[in-house]
């Protein structure tokens, strides 16, 4: 199956953000099992599925220069965790 681009994100955004809330709640319960699944399964599904999205907006937005948009994708994505992972 196909679906948008406003439903993927909002899938990722649910999973992610699911993810954060059963992480907090195994780290509240003293459940590493459930620390684990919520931010290591669940949240690495949410950044998986949020990842292309972008990468296809910006395709269709410029079929022109498809190299020069993925790549200011991926920088970015790359440039925000080289700059917010120190800071966390």
């Amino acid at each position: 199956m196909k679906y948008g681009l406003r439903a993927s994100m909002t899938f990722a955004g649910l999973m992610y953000g699911g993810g954060f809330l059963l992480g907090s709640a195994g780290i509240y319960f003293h459940s590493l099992s459930m620390l684990y699944f919520g931010y290591g399964v669940m949240g690495g599904i949410g950044v998986g599925i949020c990842y292309t999205p972008p990468i296809q907006a910006l395709l269709k937005w410029f079929p022109d220069r498809k190299g020069i948009a993925s790549g200011f994708i991926v920088a970015g994505f790359g440039s925000g965790a080289l700059v917010f992972a120190p800071l966390s």
